[in-house]
């Protein structure tokens, strides 16, 4: 028997009709049911992913660094490409979690992993059902003092150095001996104007003004928490006296772009000086004999100013030491080095020709 009761639809008010069996139905039909169902929750994960990401790059650049070294810890190797693994796990599910939560089907997921649909839904379908109980792994301690690990420079003339130790041997010149610093390129950037900001004498407010931009956006610049375009962070750095073609390098490393090793040896030339002033500018232009104590005495005073001032290219372990003392890393910088030396460099003297390290094409 049925009967008619008082209640209506949920979403469109319309009589229900309950026959007395089960429970009393919401709504009429299950377009109405669909159209009151609750939004789903947005899901933005990409600051996480970028997160993974740039550990990926660390992790992964501080191993290539061991292996410049030519003589990479493989015990400790491992350990960080363990944690690099934990990682890439977390990018693949955050990665689903958002495909889905954008109305991806599971069939498109599953073709782009290369894995069936059901073992796809059972990978990470309950990752992403529930996203936020997604989180990034902490590294293994041996893992996380590798990519971490800096090559600080001392604060005075004369300050203990860290780490302690002798002088790299000969049988070390293979590369740079130590890990990747710490420092994010992003930080780099951010510490560059920094010390702009602060040797121009300027205020943040005046600052702004020349640029043309807030002067609270120019403070999250400097802070870090901003990247802005080339165009505006090239106009924060006029306006604070600084030299555009020294921040160059940095902006582009906190953007991701690469520097391109397809370039005349000339052009290499100029643009490895430009990124050395960058990192040295980043740096805050220490003393150059704190540079020299920082590269256990590789370069002299004289050739690190030279270096600076753009006469003087050193050859590749030498300058890669000389990159690690200003955290900076050397693996960015190598494509430029080959790119400006297409044929083997003589060593670098320690005195008269400065030059010699130089191609003959750079003076054109």
């Amino acid at each position: 028997m049925t009967s008619t009761g008082r209640r209506t639809c949920a979403c469109c008010h319309k009589p229900l009709t309950y026959g007395g069996r089960g429970r009393p139905p919401q709504y009429c039909s299950r377009s109405c049911q669909r159209r009151r169902r609750p939004p789903a929750q947005a899901v933005q994960t990409g600051p996480r992913r970028v997160e993974a990401l740039e550990a990926v790059h660390r992790a992964a650049g501080s191993l290539l660094d061991a292996e410049y070294g030519g003589h990479p810890d493989l015990v400790r190797s491992l350990e960080v490409l363990l944690t690099v693994r934990q990682h890439l796990e977390l990018l693949d599910s955050l990665t689903v979690q958002q495909l889905r939560a954008d109305g991806t089907r599971w069939e498109t997921v599953a073709e782009a992993a290369g894995i069936s649909e059901s073992t796809a839904r059972r990978k990470w379908g309950r990752a992403a059902a529930r996203p936020k109980n997604t989180s990034a792994p902490p590294p293994a301690p041996a893992a996380r003092a590798t990519m971490t690990a800096t090559a600080a420079l001392p604060h005075q003339r004369g300050a203990p150095i860290s780490p302690p130790g002798p002088p790299p041997s000969a049988a070390d010149d293979n590369g740079p001996p130590h890990p990747a610093p710490g420092l994010t390129s992003l930080q780099q950037f951010a510490s560059a104007l920094s010390h702009l900001q602060r040797s121009s004498g300027k205020v943040v407010r005046d600052i702004a003004t020349d640029a043309g931009v807030s002067a609270s956006y120019v403070s999250r610049v400097i802070s870090g928490e901003r990247l802005p375009s080339w165009s505006v962070a090239r106009r924060i750095i006029v306006a604070c006296d600084g030299d555009p073609t020294a921040v160059r390098t940095l902006w582009c490393a906190a953007r991701g772009i690469a520097p391109s090793a397809k370039v005349t040896s000339e052009d290499a030339v100029g643009a490895l000086h430009a990124a050395l002033r960058g990192l040295y500018l980043s740096a805050g232009r220490p003393d150059p004999y704190l540079v020299h104590t920082q590269c256990h005495g590789a370069l002299s005073e004289e050739q690190i100013t030279d270096v600076f001032d753009g006469r003087y290219l050193p050859d590749w372990p030498v300058l890669g030491r000389l990159v690690l003392a200003l955290e900076g890393r050397p693996d960015a910088l190598h494509p430029l080095w080959n790119a400006a030396h297409p044929s083997p460099p003589s060593p670098a003297p320690a005195g008269g020709n400065r030059l010699a390290g130089l191609p003959a094409s750079a003076f054109g």
